[in-house]
């Protein structure tokens, strides 16, 4: 270990090898204040994102989820090696995570690629990079930023009651995949300057369509 720049007296920073079943090993450097649910996101994140399939990290047995590194390590499992694989998604766990009852909703909705019906934002922080269509509940009406969204996004489809600005989006930029956009009846905000993604094939707005009629 190293002290870790610009961090506390006690924060160290880790160097932490990883192996997969195959023999491949990731490396990567954290602080060893961060819990084992915080090494484990970041360890996905270094992973391939696999549809149907979350990462499970193990040190021997499961790594503790709320424990630092720095308290599993004084328990004395330093000497056991770090390991990661794939299981399958639980359709049970994701939908306790879509419900608001999960502790690790980022852990519980790995490898979905289909979401409906998000009621909040705050959600959307845990969306996987797996994710390809996304629909929001017809009552949803909060103010989005594009950063919320996996990049690969697919499909996007807001409910009734949506009518917020998607300038701050930079749909072009940030959702460069998108092919599909859908608006509710409510949505009346001006479009006139925003930057559309080259991928977007179809654009639908259920106003536009009622006001046509």
């Amino acid at each position: 270990m190293s002290a870790y720049p610009g961090g506390k007296s006690d924060e160290k920073l880790m160097e932490i090898h990883v192996a997969g079943l195959q023999g491949e090993e990731l490396v990567i450097q954290v602080p060893n204040i961060i819990t084992g649910r915080e090494l484990r996101h970041r360890v996905s994140a270094r992973l391939p994102a696999r549809a149907a399939a979350g990462v499970v990290l193990q040190r021997g047995c499961e790594v503790l989820q709320m424990e630092s590194l720095q308290e599993q390590l004084d328990q004395g499992r330093s000497s056991e090696p770090w390991s990661y694989l794939y299981t399958a998604t639980s359709l049970k766990d994701a939908l306790n995570a879509l419900k608001g009852d999960s502790l690790d909703p980022g852990y519980a909705l790995e490898g979905v690629t289909q979401v409906e019906g998000v009621s909040s934002a705050k959600l959307l922080q845990a969306l996987p990079e797996t994710l390809r269509s996304l629909s929001f509940r017809m009552t949803f009406n909060e103010s989005l930023r594009a950063e919320t969204f996996p990049r690969d996004l697919e499909r996007m489809s807001f409910g009734h009651a949506f009518n917020q600005p998607l300038i701050a989006m930079d749909l072009a930029k940030n959702l460069s995949k998108l092919q599909s956009l859908t608006f509710g009846h409510s949505f009346n905000q001006s479009v006139a300057d925003l930057c559309w993604p080259s991928s977007l094939q179809s654009l639908t707005s259920w106003l536009a369509l009622t006001k046509a009629t």
